[in-house]
């Protein structure tokens, strides 16, 4: 009885066929060899919150958090290579501030807070082409009931 034996894979045999002009194998190399689009190597968040719980300022929070991300490919067309020095975002560390104080108004429990985001005003992009915030501010108040 004759035995079956594979001579070559259909991924191989594309491969084969891809590559046989430029164009195909610089777009083969991109597509094989890069990074996803908008998935950083490493990427990080945290943030801690602290409440005071005695003095004048007792009730008052103040949080302090960051957001760091490594590399990121945006695209892995040919025109922006990431394997030929092309455009990547990333590689970016940002600091978030916020505080607040509770306080009530006709038995109303309210809190106000003040937030300041990217408290650097580090210039950067989370994965795309246009840049992110620069430092802003929120405020607000929220009633609970």
């Amino acid at each position: 009885m004759a035995a079956w034996k594979v001579v070559d894979s259909a991924a191989n045999v594309l491969g084969n066929l891809v590559a046989l002009n430029a164009a195909g194998k610089v777009s083969q190399d991109i597509y094989y060899g890069a990074r996803i689009e908008n998935v950083p190597e490493f990427r990080f968040n945290f943030f801690g919150k602290y409440t005071i719980t005695d003095g004048a300022a007792r009730g008052v929070t103040i949080g302090l958090g960051g957001r760091y991300s490594s590399e990121t490919v945006v695209s892995r067309s040919v025109d922006w290579n990431p394997l030929r020095e092309g455009y990547q975002a990333g590689n970016y560390l940002v600091w978030d501030l916020t505080i607040g104080r509770g306080w009530e108004l006709l038995g109303y429990r309210m809190q106000t807070t003040l937030g300041i985001y990217n408290l650097t005003d580090q210039k950067y992009s989370e994965g795309s082409f246009a840049m992110s915030p620069r430092r802003n501010w929120l405020f607000t108040n929220s009633l609970k009931f």
